[in-house]
Formats: structure tokens, sequence, C-alpha cells
């Protein structure tokens, strides 16, 4: 009897093939799979999402400022830098009183010398005392003009500087805007409402977080990313 196997035509007493030097896992899934190094991590075998494993211990730390955000120093307060957009309407309010107010004594200056010429003519026609001297509309005309012209200055670059402001620029600039509002007591009629800007406006300008946030926008930041970090704030 020859010792061939009739159905796997092999000879049993041959000796078993050598094995595959490349692993069997890696032609057919019968056996053992070979090493895979896009299944396994750099810090271990076995790892089925590779490096990029969210939940593995080699997943980064999301850092707490995304790429381009404001990083504010340690400790840092919010201040009243929420405020200062506010300080800028209420100068555009206050620089549009201050237009009409400057309108309204140049419409002074152009009528009131005609008004003043009637007067001295009926007064020298009745014989009432000494008449006006006939320079006095002139200078009447002249010194409401510079009052309306000072004054018209003064209200367009306070609107210039509370528009600004709401891009968080120009603080000093706003400073001395809101000085110099204080001149509209000549007037008697913008000065309640210039005092009262001035002091809060003061207030909100010279404190430290806002001093800050106009730094921070000097430097290319977007005012609604300034406002962002500072809100963020305790």
């Amino acid at each position: 009897m020859s010792g061939t196997n009739p159905k796997s035509g092999t000879n049993p007493n041959d000796e078993p093939p050598p094995p595959n030097p490349a692993g069997t896992g890696a032609s057919s899934g019968s056996g053992a799979e070979g090493p895979r190094s896009d299944a396994t991590g750099s810090d271990g075998a076995g790892n089925p999402y590779g490096v990029n494993n969210p939940y593995g211990s080699n997943a980064s730390t999301p850092s707490r400022y995304a790429e381009g955000e404001i990083r504010l120093p340690p400790n840092q307060q919010r201040g009243m830098v929420g405020q200062v957009p506010i300080v800028g309407v209420l100068m555009m309010v206050q620089g549009v009183l201050m237009v009409l107010v400057a309108v309204g004594i140049a419409l002074y200056a152009v009528f009131m010398p005609q008004f003043f010429e009637e007067m001295r003519r009926d007064m020298a026609a009745q014989g009432n005392g000494t008449p006006m001297p006939a320079q006095m509309g002139t200078w009447f005309s002249i010194g409401t003009g510079v009052v309306a012209l000072v004054l018209g200055c003064i209200a367009g670059l306070t609107i210039v500087s509370g528009f600004r402001l709401l891009k968080y620029r120009g603080r000093t600039h706003a400073i001395v805007m809101l000085c110099c509002g204080m001149l509209s007591i000549a007037t008697c009629y913008c000065f309640p409402t210039a005092l009262a800007l001035a002091v809060y406006g003061l207030i909100v300008l010279l404190s430290g977080p806002v001093t800050l946030a106009f730094d921070l926008s000097e430097q290319g930041y977007d005012p609604r990313e300034i406002q962002k970090a500072f809100l963020m704030l305790p």
C-alpha cells in the first residue's frame, strides 16, 4: 500500500511545509494577523483609531484660546469696557445739539445787526437819550459769528470722536473733546449736558481696563472681539 491519502493527494509521511515568513494573516483572514502600521498608534499596538484617537492617551488637550483670539493678562477685570460705545453715542448726540446751537447763533449774527440798526434809528428819531453806536450791529455780528464758528468746530469734532469710540479708537482725542465741550458754557444751552457727559466720559475713558481695550484696538483687534474678551471676564 502506497500510503498516499486519496482525499488530499499528499503523503502523510512527508514533512509539513515551512511557515510563510510574510505571515498568514497578510494573505488570508484565517490566521493571526501580522503587524499593521495603519491600525496601531505611536504609543502602543492595538489602537483601532490610529494616532489621531481623540480618546487615547496621546490626545492633545485643546487650548483655552483659539488662534487669533485675544489673550488678556491674568486677573484682568472687566471694568467699564462695555460702556465705551455708550459714551460714543452720547458724544454724537451732544455734538448734534451743539451744531443746532451753533446754527442758531449764526442766524443771530446775520439778522441781529439789522435789528440793532432799526433800534438806533428809532431812538435817534424820538430823541430818547444817546443813540446806539453805528458799529453796534457789526460788533455783535463778529462776536456771535466767532462763537458760532468755535462751537460748530467743537461739535463736529465731538461727533467724529464719538464715532471713533464705537471702534475703540481715539481715546486721547475723546478726552480732549470732552474737556472742550465745557466751553459751551458761553451758550448756557449745552453746558449742563456737556458737564454731565464730561464727568461720565472721563471716568470711563481713564479707567485701566478701558485703556487696555484701546491698546488692543491699536494692535488691530476687532472691536467685537475686544468686547467679547472682556465680557467673558467675571
